[in-house]
């Protein structure tokens, strides 16, 4: 039931951190696997995996927050692959900032390389899917939806306000375009990490003890992606370690 084989999958941001490990995850449960990013000089490394893993995969320009471009990329896998079966929004682009510093162009930015372009993604997937008799949508969206982490010093990795109300709002537009698409048996749901970054160390907080490792996340979204999650729609998967439930 957790098979893909035979589906085409479209994961946005799909060489980043998160979505290196959901594209490798979803190639070996047999999806011919679409990295999509604006960097695709970083695809080729991760294509020769894929292609070693199963039945191949395509390397698209994407940025998300441009709607040219997302037309264009979804364009391409339905000229190439003859449409899309899962799509995986895992790409995010904002400028962290304090809120009290924030401008207009890093603020209006977040939301573009955020929510927007997550919404304008679904669009895309949705013409494409309606046509093949449905499909599956899976949004990633951060902890920070749910917890106000304490303050921190500005730098590039600090969580911002700009940050967070993009990912507390792709959970909205999940549970939104689920209740509409369903109809068209277009699934969207949405999986919330906890802390995942790039060097994995112990968090006495977490009840696992641990941040995560990327590829902690891929069994959250091969369920869903696949025929195992068929009945589950509008739904949020936390993957944390437990954080989200302890005082």
């Amino acid at each position: 039931m957790f098979s893909l084989a035979g589906k085409v999958a479209v994961v946005t941001g799909g060489a980043g951190h998160l979505g290196r490990a959901i594209s490798l995850g979803l190639a070996r449960q047999g999806a011919r696997v679409v990295v999509a990013s604006r960097q695709p000089a970083k695809h080729e490394a991760l294509c020769r995996e894929l292609d070693g893993l199963g039945p191949g995969s395509l390397s698209l320009p994407l940025d998300i927050a441009n709607l040219d471009s997302v037309n264009d990329c979804f364009g391409r896998v339905e000229q190439d692959l003859g449409g899309v079966d899962v799509l995986i929004n895992a790409a995010q682009r904002s400028r962290s900032r304090s809120s009290v510093d924030m401008d207009q162009a890093a603020w209006e930015g977040a939301l573009a390389g955020g929510v927007s372009g997550t919404f304008w993604c679904c669009q895309a997937a949705q013409r494409s899917m309606r046509q093949r008799g449905g499909g599956s949508i899976v949004n990633v969206s951060s902890i920070l939806a749910h917890r106000s982490p304490l303050p921190q010093p500005a730098s590039e990795a600090a969580p911002a306000s700009n940050y967070v109300t993009n990912k507390a709002a792709v959970l909205g537009l999940t549970r939104f375009l689920a209740v509409e698409w369903a109809p068209f048996k277009i699934r969207v749901n949405a999986v919330t990490p906890g802390a995942f970054p790039r060097e994995a160390q112990a968090l006495p907080q977490v009840p696992l003890g641990r941040t995560g490792r990327p590829e902690e996340l891929v069994g959250a979204i091969v369920l869903l992606s696949s025929a195992a999650g068929s009945y589950i729609t509008g739904q949020e998967l936390v993957v944390d370690g437990g954080w989200s439930v302890v005082l």
